[in-house]
């Protein structure tokens, strides 16, 4: 019967390793993560032989299967080699300039590049999806895996990048960042201006989607000027509207631009540039165009990054003035060769500045795992999680902060009271089910539960909830509501809870939604008063005020990325923000993707207000354009610290954009000795190596005719670094705390006693450096940290510009922010130390092997690891050992090795480039989204040196050493230690003690390897289990032969016998087999698989009726044999017989029962006998559907007429064919392996035969 192939992987990959074993001293404490835990291990060895036995039928189903690859995210992508990956194809740039000349050699080197890929995989015609000739010189495709490093080899290839995926970076803030009054001083509302929205799409028909007269007046493109560009493009873009002029699906390569299911582009554009009523939205910049770069495809989450930066090159060629991209990777890396790294320098170098959000992962280590990991311990203070594109110099990474108001949907009572609502994620809306213009009387359920409804009528109504308290879960009060007939829920939060929390509701039953406690009790009194309250639906809605208001967001990541650059940049309201969203509605939500473009949006006006004063586009005033957002931004201060401690500069970048002071400041404030003009307005100070830190400032005075004489500015330094906490745990279960731990507060806190002095005069708290604005005056700033300080921390701070005289009035303070590491930033732990040997923050730093579900070495009933149980040994039955690792920061490299006593390298095992051709570079693991460790199976040791030969029994260790991605890192080593154990336990003195009508045995173990770790029996040929570590048993039948098989810690398995000779049952010894044999010829061979307990030496013959060998195969030293045979043409048809005989190194054997196989030559292989395979192999159900079958018999059908005319020429291409087309049939699981296998062997032989 026809059986559908199943992608398996090998028993390594289908473990159930999921629990993760970390220590607090001697107590076991289990790391959770969003996957089940699984229960302990018994280790006897009947359990690993089951075990065995599933690895060998998964094996027999897919033996050649390869091991595969993991990316990072957190969502831990499997890249197995076999799997179908975007990748972006570099080519050697051209010499020629010209656009069209580059794109008929791209063409010219693509198709080469194309053909090689294809001559060398004899792969399916391959597609092509992007070519880049703006940004990037190539091409992207989909291929296997492991087709890279091959591709790179080929002819005029510079690189190939497996293509990143990007997530979204998930009204009243426009007046936090002074639009409004940008607008009206100023004339500012983006009129000429063009923004690209890299993102899900825009629905241009979406009524807040107009552009004003005015604005069409100024516009940069209308539906006939824009028609040149169109023509040039090489896809069929076009016009849709004055607000969005053009744009593209990149992602499903489509004109399709609307948003199909996830509206977060369409927010983005509204919070750019929506124009509605007072009823709608308006965008900052209200007046500009915008661009539809759709990049995240209809049917999927993430957005690739040919697609993203296919965008990118569309808003280049379009002329764009900004664009905004809301999406990223967590922890980016700083790579100016990344493509989407590539092209923003290529926009940014075209005079387009370029705004990227910051991330939505806080810090890496944010977990709650363990009750010690709630925060990072301050010894690992590299907890950046900004994210790549927006680390790039030439991108403007935007930090979010809390939006002052929320809009809220309402309900309205008779009285015209207005009652705001929290619309619960993913439930029912009430306009769902209430119909307009209607009233509902609301109905008070005190809590809820089912025994508050009795005596109450609801049916129809609205139930309103008052909570006591917390629940796990909320939809109870759902379904009780539903259950006596309720429209709707309205839930009153508990006392300690937040007004208008978001809770865990249903969405398969009636709306619920939260309000605030002050409301809320209202209405409750009025009907304990016997009032009649009733409400119907509002559109209109209402802002009530957000309680974080004036906070920056806790989801926004923190910087600095790994090579210490100022990241993020600014910051503007991400959170609880109002915007467009498709199908003229509405949505609040909450993200540095609805942050940054409020930074779009305040760029587009602040380089709207640079063109109108007569600067050039180019780069140069996008640098200035960057300078005075950042250089007027407000500095955000902690709540509670009466405006005197800043959140960390690594949170805020330079503080709140404020998009009027950045459009009216006279002067802007650069740092000298930047090595790039992007990155002027900020210091990054990298490498602190001593006490003293030194910088100078720069003035450069952009509108010469507003500076008096007397202008002047007051400057104030802060000097600030990390608080720390202590915290104190009961690691050893006897009530006390025993462990303590220095944290990281999450915090900042000034360095009492820094010294600083500005141009040589000190400066303090309350005296600040008086700056009068000179064409050259620079201001030296010195800071003398204490000595009380220690090192390997961060010190930062802000240089502020106050203002003073006359000057307060006209010009805006001014801030440069800095930030640097003192001491050395390759110091802290690449790694999260092993639990074997170390004090780890998690513990996922640990071996593992196939038959093992915990560590290997961890003892779950002390919470401990015995290192001298972690083991591996040549004759087991596993592959070998594999590490899995936390990393704490982005690495370069990643190698791992083994190691013997004196610190020697005996074997190096990888670092990851068997596909790419390059080390594979591993992000840091961002723990805030579960992604808690890496884990690969596929780079198994067992017990070998570098010239492959067994290393002698002995102490050796892992190594995982690890190199920082950063200028100059010295290499890290985490050593774990392992044992080479090659020799089973010993096992003697084997008694039998009658015992109350029973019989114990008894037996003496010893191992001087990894250690004993338990034994079976079988006792007259039956199997008994006994618990691990035991060395007797007790069993109802009189012993007359016992078996025991003992086991130790490196999986070895002696076989000890105790009544008999050294020859034992085969079932001891050989735990698995498979012959088959029916038919059995040269097209047809015979089969034969079988798995031992153990590494042992095998004899397989094949014998006539008369028990005479034909055939016999020796294999050494292995558990596992796979063989086939088939007969030669002078072995007579008729029946034989399969034994197999097994020994092991201590001369116990054994020899199974033979087993019959019957021989049947089919004659003559010709096309006629083929086509009757073909038709009994329809009968047995061997093929998916009759298409398939007919495929194959017309092609067989074909052979047969020319083999019947004696064309030999033809019957060899067609069968070729006719191969190709199994092959085919095979990968899309329309054949069977069997009738694949037959059918392919006959047409070998046809072909062997009329060649």
């Amino acid at each position: 019967m026809y059986v559908r192939k199943k992608v398996i992987q090998s028993l390594l990959g289908k473990m159930l390793a999921i629990i993760m074993i970390v220590m607090l001293g001697s107590t076991p404490v289990l790391a959770q993560t969003n996957e089940p835990q699984v229960e302990n291990v018994n280790t006897d060895v009947k359990k690993i032989i089951e075990q065995s036995k599933e690895k060998m039928l998964l094996e027999e189903k897919e033996a050649a299967k390869e091991q595969g690859l993991y990316d990072e995210e957190g969502n831990q992508l499997n890249y197995q080699p076999s799997d179908q990956v975007r990748v972006i194809v570099e080519l050697e740039k051209p010499s020629t300039k010209s656009l069209t000349a580059k794109k008929n050699r791209l063409k010219q080197i693509q198709d080469q590049v194309i053909g090689q890929i294809n001559k060398k995989k004899k792969a399916n015609k391959t597609e092509i999806r992007h070519q880049f000739y703006i940004s990037n010189f190539g091409f992207s495709l989909e291929t296997a895996f492991k087709n890279i490093k091959e591709i790179k080899k080929i002819e005029n290839v510079k690189n190939v990048k497996v293509a990143k995926t990007y997530k979204h970076a998930l009204t009243k803030s426009k007046e936090l960042v002074k639009a409004v009054q940008t607008w009206k001083k100023y004339d500012l509302k983006g009129q000429g201006m063009l923004v690209a929205v890299v993102d899900s799409g825009i629905d241009v028909q979406h009524k807040d989607f107009e552009l004003s007269k005015e604005a069409k007046e100024q516009a940069k493109w209308t539906k006939n000027t824009i028609q040149g560009e169109l023509a040039k493009t090489a896809v069929d873009d076009k016009w849709y509207s004055y607000k969005v002029p053009s744009g593209y699906d990149w992602a499903d390569q489509d004109t399709n631009v609307k948003p199909n299911g996830d509206p977060h582009g369409m927010h983005v554009a509204g919070i750019v540039g929506a124009n509605g009523d007072k009823n709608g939205v308006r965008g900052v910049a209200p007046d500009v165009q915008l661009l539809a770069e759709k990049v995240f495809s209809d049917s999927g989450a993430v957005a690739y990054e040919d697609d993203v930066v296919a965008g990118i090159n569309h808003a280049i060629q379009m002329r764009a003035d900004v664009i905004n991209l809301s999406l990223g990777g967590d922890a980016g890396y700083v790579n100016e060769n990344a493509p989407i790294q590539q092209a923003t320098k290529k926009a940014t170098q075209g005079g387009i500045l370029v705004v990227a959000a910051g991330g939505n992962a806080s810090y890496s280590t944010e977990t709650s795992s363990l009750p010690r990991t709630y925060k990072p311990f301050a010894e690992n203070p590299d907890i950046g999680t900004v994210g790549d594109p927006g680390v790039s110099p030439y991108a403007l990474q935007v930090a979010s902060s809390e939006n002052d108001a929320v809009k809220m949907q309402t309900l309205e009572l008779e009285d015209e009271t207005l009652v705001p609502y929290q619309v619960q994620p993913n439930t029912k809306l009430f306009e769902d089910v209430l119909e307009k213009d209607k009233t509902y009387p609301l109905v008070n359920v005190g809590e809820g539960l089912d025994e508050d409804y009795q005596g109450k009528d609801v049916k129809g109504k609205i139930a309103v909830v008052s909570l006591s308290q917390k629940y796990g879960s909320y939809t109870p009060f759902q379904y009780s509501a539903e259950d006596h007939g309720a429209f709707g829920v309205i839930v009153i939060p508990a006392p300690e809870m937040a007004d208008y929390p978001k809770l865990r509701f249903n969405p398969n039953t009636i709306p619920a939604v939260t309000v605030s406690k002050q409301i809320g009790h209202s209405i409750v009194e009025r009907l304990q008063d016997g009032k009649s309250v009733k409400a119907q639906l509002n559109f209109k809605g209402t802002w009530v005020s957000n309680p974080n208001k004036g906070e920056m967001s806790g989801f926004s990541a923190w910087g600095l990325p790994t090579n210490l650059s100022f990241k993020p940049e600014i910051t503007a309201p991400g959170g609880k923000i109002y915007s467009t969203v498709p199908d003229n509605k509405y949505k609040v939500m909450s993200g540095t993707s609805m942050a940054a473009p409020h930074v779009a949006g305040g760029g587009a006006l602040v380089l709207q207000s640079f063109y109108n004063k007569g600067y050039e586009h180019n780069a140069a005033t996008i640098a200035k354009a960057k300078t005075a957002l950042m250089n007027t931004s407000k500095i955000i201060y902690r709540p509670g610290t009466k405006g005197q401690l800043p959140y960390s500069p690594r949170k805020q970048g330079a503080g709140l954009m404020q998009i009027n002071k950045a459009v009216q400041t006279p002067i802007l404030i650069t740092h000298k000795d930047a090595d790039n003009p992007m990155k002027s307005a900020s210091v990054a100070l990298k490498e602190i190596k001593d006490k003293t830190i030194s910088f100078t400032l720069t003035p450069e005075i952009l509108d010469r005719k507003s500076i008096h004489p007397f202008d002047k500015y007051r400057v104030y330094v802060d000097v600030m670094t990390d608080a720390t906490e202590e915290k104190s745990f009961d690691t050893n279960g006897d009530g006390e705390n025993d462990k303590t731990y220095n944290y990281l507060s999450m915090k900042s806190k000034k360095v009492k006693d820094a010294k600083v002095t500005i141009n040589g005069k000190k400066v303090s708290e309350k005296k600040g450096y008086n700056f009068k604005v000179k064409k050259d005056e620079e201001l030296h700033v010195e800071i003398n940290l204490p000595g009380s300080l220690s090192e390997n921390r961060f010190v930062e701070g802000f240089v502020r510009f106050v203002p003073k005289g006359k000057t307060a009035k006209e010009s805006p303070p001014i801030n440069v922010p800095y930030t640097g590491f003192y001491g050395d930033w390759d110091k802290p732990n690449n790694l999260d130390p092993s639990p074997v040997s170390g004090d780890p923050f998690l513990g996922h730093t640990v071996l593992w092997d196939a038959l093992n579900k915990l560590p290997l070495g961890y003892n779950r009933a002390t919470g401990n690891f015995d290192p001298e149980h972690i083991a591996v040994s040549p004759r087991s039955i596993v592959k070998g050992v594999y590490p899995s690792f936390t990393a704490l920061r982005n690495l370069k490299e990643l190698q791992l090795s083994i190691e013997d006593n004196n610190g020697k390298q005996v074997d190096f095992i990888s670092n990851y480039s068997e596909f790419t051709g390059e080390p594979w570079k591993f992000r840091k693991n961002v723990m805030t989204f579960g992604n808690f460790f890496y884990k690969y199976e596929m780079v198994n040791w067992n017990s070998t040196d570098a010239d492959n030969k067994t290393l002698s029994d002995g102490d050796y260790s892992y190594v995982l050493t690890s190199q920082l991605a950063f200028e100059g890192a010295e290499p890290q080593k985490e050593n774990i230690p392992i044992k080479v154990d090659s020799i089973a336990p010993s096992i003697s003195n084997i008694k039998v003690t009658p015992k109350n009508d029973k019989y114990q045995i008894s037996w003496d173990a010893k191992d001087k390897g990894s250690g004993y770790n338990g034994a079976i029996l079988w006792v007259n040929g039956h199997y008994y289990s006994t618990e691990p570590n035991e060395t007797s048993n007790i069993v109802s039948e009189k012993p007359e032969s016992i078996v025991v098989t003992a086991i130790d810690y490196a999986h070895n398995v002696g076989f000890h016998v105790w009544g008999g000779d050294s020859e034992v049952d085969a079932e001891v010894m050989i735990d698995y087999k498979r012959i088959s044999g029916d038919k059995v010829n040269k097209q047809n061979p015979a089969n034969i698989t079988a798995f031992g307990s153990k590494r042992m030496d095998w004899i397989i013959s094949i014998k006539n009726s008369d028990r005479k060998v034909i055939k016999q195969f020796e294999i050494d030293n292995e558990h596992t044999v796979r063989k086939k045979w088939w007969p030669a043409e002078d072995v007579p048809n008729g029946d034989y017989y399969v034994t197999i005989y097994v020994e092991d190194e201590a001369g116990i054997n054994t020899t199974t029962d033979p087993y019959k196989i019957t021989v049947k030559h089919n004659g003559e292989t010709n096309a006629a006998n083929m086509l009757a395979l073909v038709r009994e192999y329809k009968e047995a159900g061997e093929f998916a559907n009759d298409r398939a079958v007919r495929a194959l018999t017309m092609h067989l059908t074909a052979v047969n007429t020319y083999e019947e005319k004696g064309l030999g020429g033809k019957v060899v291409k067609h069968i070729k064919g006719f191969k190709l087309l199994l092959d085919h049939q095979k990968e899309n699981e329309l054949i069977s392996a069997e009738a694949y296998n037959m059918l392919k062997a006959g047409a070998n032989a046809l072909i062997e035969k009329w060649q």
